[in-house]
């Protein structure tokens, strides 16, 4: 930017920026990750903007967990999501989840007498020190184009309270399972925690067996991006 207020932190990534919108809390909430054909919805938030993404993180921080997000259709009497874990996982967990939206469409914050606001050159405000923001620690954008394809491994000298970006691809495809020629497997990005081992990387994990067969896999990118909230 050529004039106004810009914060970086010391590892490069842009905290504020007058040109552009900060990530600021719309809701968050605790929601189970059931195991497989086990959903547990959460009803969006009443006028949740159609541009939110959703972070999310082990309720419990440690072991080495798969989850994956989904939009839920099953429920017609309200918009609603939910959180799931990868084929091999025999009991359900619950996750931390945060809604966040660009803070030109938060709602005004009036509660607070004091705090920084900084608005882009057209009004909109661009970061207010009232809201809950997201704090960028690492990025990296993944091409799935294989069941074999790998994420980028983010390491961590600390996991306690890091998210990982949950929206975005989820459904991947199916392919037939070997030893099971009339059956497919349901392939999903899953975000995953390991923190024995401090690292989160996105990755390709079977989410259910299915009785139709043949490969319909399509892959595609996904947005590999975790941080902490103020």
């Amino acid at each position: 930017m050529s004039y106004g207020i810009s914060s970086i932190n010391s590892s490069g990534f842009t905290q504020i920026d007058g040109t552009y919108d900060n990530l600021s809390v719309f809701a968050s909430g605790t929601a189970t990750a059931g195991t497989t054909n086990t959903y547990y919805p959460v009803a969006f938030p009443a006028n949740t903007p159609s541009s939110y993404v959703i972070f999310a993180k082990p309720s419990t921080e440690s072991g080495d967990h798969l989850v994956w997000f989904s939009e839920f259709t099953n429920v017609t009497t309200y918009a609603s999501f939910v959180f799931g874990l990868d084929y091999g996982a025999t009991s359900n967990i619950s996750v931390d989840w945060v809604l966040a939206i660009k803070s030109s469409d938060m709602p005004a914050n009036n509660s607070g007498d004091y705090g920084l606001e900084v608005n882009k050159t057209n009004g909109d405000q661009a970061f207010s020190s009232n809201n809950g923001n997201f704090r960028c620690q690492q990025v990296a954008f993944d091409n799935f184009t294989s069941v074999g394809a790998t994420g980028t491994i983010f390491s961590l000298t600390s996991m306690a309270g890091v998210y990982s970006i949950m929206s975005g691809k989820s459904f991947v495809g199916r392919q037939t399972v070997g030893s099971q020629p009339q059956t497919s497997a349901v392939w999903a990005l899953h975000s995953r925690w390991d923190y024995t081992n401090r690292t989160i990387r996105a990755q390709n994990a079977v989410i259910a067996i299915v009785g139709s067969y043949g490969v319909t896999y399509g892959g595609g990118f996904r947005t590999n991006l975790i941080g902490t909230f103020t």
